[in-house]
């Protein structure tokens, strides 16, 4: 089911098609004046949701109400500087019959590039006025205002209502410019507490692997002290097992009647025996 209300806009009357293809709605209203035409569209609005959703607007206007032009001999600008150049050269290219005037344009085929041609349209800009207020009034979103037959990539949206959505999207941009700036700082400090926490991390890995080296260094200093002692003690085990057995030699070769009162023996050198006498 179609949620988007359609509108055409002729001379004097105003016909709205709503629903699906299979049950569609339809209701035309007759208006004298722009002025009727805002509360007309409301009330168009609202019928049709008694029936159907509604979430949209799009308004078509009839070929009564318009000034379509040709135009020739036109500056190579781009497509927004011709709606600009159109709209400020309305008179040159409109009847204005006292009103001011909606007016869009686009290149022909080919117009770009060169001087070229352009179509143009027009419409009494209170009328566009009314059909935006109409569509507030309602309240439902307007999509677009369109010239009918053959009028694609042309809008005759107000000045007015042109400027308003040119401000919600500088101020839908500027959101969002404040969003994206806002999740680039949460995210700066998501990763500076990472760091930071990394950080600590490693201070502490660190700290912990300095005091294993410690550890490990007072170990090893340990086992040399140990291979030392040990070194030492062998030595003196040697040096004693050579004294004992000098000593013992020694005893072997003395007379009987010898009876020692001291001896004296190095590991190396001469042995030096204190006789004892009978």
């Amino acid at each position: 089911m179609s949620a988007v209300l359609k509108v055409r806009v002729s001379a004097g009357q105003i016909e709205a098609r709503g629903g699906a293809a299979s049950a569609p709605w339809t209701m035309q209203r007759a208006f004298a004046a722009p002025v009727e035409l805002t509360q007309i569209l409301a009330e168009l609005v609202q019928a049709c949701r008694e029936h159907h959703r509604v979430r949209a607007l799009r308004v078509e206007v009839g070929a009564a109400l318009l000034q379509r032009r040709t135009l020739s001999d036109l500056p190579p600008v781009r497509p927004a500087a011709l709606r600009e150049l159109v709209a400020r050269s309305g008179p040159r290219y409109f009847r204005q019959n006292g009103h001011s005037l909606t007016t869009d344009a686009i290149w022909l085929r080919g117009g770009a590039g060169g001087r070229g041609s352009a179509r143009a349209v027009a419409m009494d800009e209170v009328l566009a006025e009314a059909i935006v207020a109409g569509a507030r009034a309602a309240p439902v979103r307007l999509l677009d205002i369109v010239p009918g037959e053959d009028g694609c990539g042309l809008s005759l949206l107000p000045a007015t209502e042109r400027a308003r959505r040119h401000r919600g999207t500088m101020l839908s941009l500027a959101r969002l410019g404040t969003a994206v700036a806002a999740l680039w700082v949460v995210t700066l400090l998501i990763v500076l507490a990472l760091l930071s926490r990394r950080e600590r991390a490693v201070g502490s890995e660190l700290a912990r692997l300095a005091a294993a080296r410690s550890a490990i260094v007072e170990a090893r200093r340990q086992v040399h002290q140990a291979a030392a002692m040990v070194e030492a003690i062998g030595r003196a085990e040697r040096r004693r097992t050579v004294v004992l057995s000098r000593l013992a030699d020694t005893v072997l070769v003395l007379p009987k009647q010898v009876v020692l009162r001291e001896a004296m023996v190095p590991v190396d050198g001469p042995l030096l025996l204190v006789e004892l006498p009978r």
